[in-house]
């Protein structure tokens, strides 16, 4: 046998020494191929797991446990991982007689089980029957208590059961409460959905990873659990957000999206009551009413949510302002950093978030930001925004008017704003989360 030189011995001892990390790609898998169903959670769990991925600390392994149908879960993740991570993928399948492998060939054509172009395909019906067959005969399980992993991370759904992962620590990532402080801001079903994923928390034997001081506090509070079970790991915005300057590309965004000419205040958001766009509508229509001078339009993007309707109604209330709301629907990630560049300023009134996703990418694109002084935001936002009561009419209409009339206001905010955005990266993200890592490996 030849003798390990002095660095193999080093390099064999250092990957020994790395924790091993099972980071759950199920909820990933169900929507990379679809990008208008891609919200600020699933951007936040691809960016993180892209950033783990780099790392020479840790030893991950994206795997699929958290999902309802387990051989599903791991055919589309699988995908996802050789199509778009480029980290490695740990099945966790056994069965009888090893007849998975066939299942993952029969797909691997596919963009994604379920997919309209897979389900047109002329052998569709004979995969199903293949599939089928796994499953009889085969029946394979999902397993990962023998894999030597030090920590189980679950970035979204509910932790899986012990039968699947033993003794191996867990960890899940909470990014708010609103199904518990507000759930009319939901539908019946989301609020079941998130409740399922609270309920397989062990608060004695479980970790948590908050995504905001805010968060951390409003979790512990409700679960009792101990605060040194729960860390915060702030999130960042995407190093694609850049101011844009080229007139020419802003100018494709627009006659992309239908954004009209002139100046225009942008919202960013999928469509859902809490984001509290009605109440923007409103005090927007106000100001054109209060100051009928002013060239300014209102651009709202997002994909509907849930519990929708007011909005659009709102928006269609006024005939004298209606061509000056435009919603664009879904916008590419690609598209989106011309689209924060060409507004005046970024409007996010919000009732209630975890973090602020969006106005930390507004203000990385040194866009002005007029946010909401409640919950997470003032956390990301800092002084380097105009923070207002979300319910308060008259505070939104007067920094709307602020923002419009006082150039130099708004090259203070965008200055400030670019500043503020440095302090948030998803290498400091993931350094944070690396550290959790430790500790819970240790306990």
């Amino acid at each position: 046998m030849d003798k390990l030189s002095g660095t193999g011995k080093f390099t064999r001892e250092f990957r020994r020494l790395r924790i091993r990390v099972a980071y759950d790609v199920s909820f990933l898998a169900g929507f990379f191929n679809h990008q208008d169903g891609q919200s600020g959670v699933y951007r936040t769990v691809e960016e993180l797991l892209l950033e783990l991925c780099k790392r020479d600390d840790i030893e991950l392994r994206a795997v699929a446990a958290s999902g309802e149908d387990p051989l599903l879960d791991v055919t589309n993740s699988a995908l996802y991982i050789a199509r778009q991570a480029g980290c490695q993928f740990d099945p966790a399948l056994s069965g009888r007689f090893g007849l998975s492998e066939i299942y993952f060939r029969t797909f691997g054509s596919s963009s994604r089980v379920g997919d309209a172009d897979f389900q047109a395909a002329g052998n569709y019906r004979a995969r199903q029957y293949i599939t089928r067959a796994v499953r009889k005969i085969d029946r394979p399980r999902l397993g990962l208590k023998h894999g030597g992993y030090d920590v189980f991370h679950s970035p979204f759904l509910k932790l899986p059961s012990r039968a699947v992962i033993g003794d191996i620590p867990r960890v899940l990532t909470v990014y708010d409460l609103i199904f518990l402080k507000n759930p009319e801001f939901m539908t019946p079903a989301l609020v079941a959905f998130l409740q399922r994923i609270f309920e397989s928390v062990d608060y004695e034997r479980d970790w948590v990873i908050c995504i905001s001081e805010f968060t951390k506090q409003e979790f512990c509070d409700y679960s009792g659990m101990l605060p040194e079970r729960v860390f915060v790991t702030p999130l960042a915005a995407a190093d694609h957000f850049r101011p844009i300057s080229n007139a020419e590309r802003i100018a494709d965004a627009r006659q992309k999206y239908s954004i009209p000419n002139g100046n225009y205040f942008l919202a960013l958001s999928a469509l859902q009551p809490r984001k509290n766009f009605s109440h923007l509508i409103r005090c927007f229509c106000r100001l054109l009413l209060e100051q009928p001078h002013l060239d300014i339009n209102l651009v709202i993007v997002g994909a509907p949510g849930w519990l929708y309707e007011e909005i659009f109604a709102t928006g269609g209330t006024s005939s004298e302002f209606r061509n000056r709301i435009t919603f664009t629907g879904f916008v590419a990630n690609e598209d989106l950093s011309a689209v924060y560049s060409g507004a005046t300023a970024f409007v996010f009134p919000s009732l209630y978030e975890g973090f602020g996703l969006t106005p930390l990418e507004a203000m990385q694109c040194g866009l002005p930001v007029i946010t909401s002084n409640t919950t997470a935001l003032p956390e990301v936002v800092g002084e380097a925004g105009l923070l207002v009561n979300p319910t308060d009419a008259d505070s939104l209409c007067q920094a709307m008017f602020d923002i419009l009339s006082k150039p130099d206001l708004r090259s203070e905010l965008s200055r400030k704003g670019l500043l503020r955005s440095e302090k948030f990266s998803w290498a400091s993200c993931a350094q944070k989360t690396v550290e959790a890592y430790k500790k819970i490996s240790k306990a």
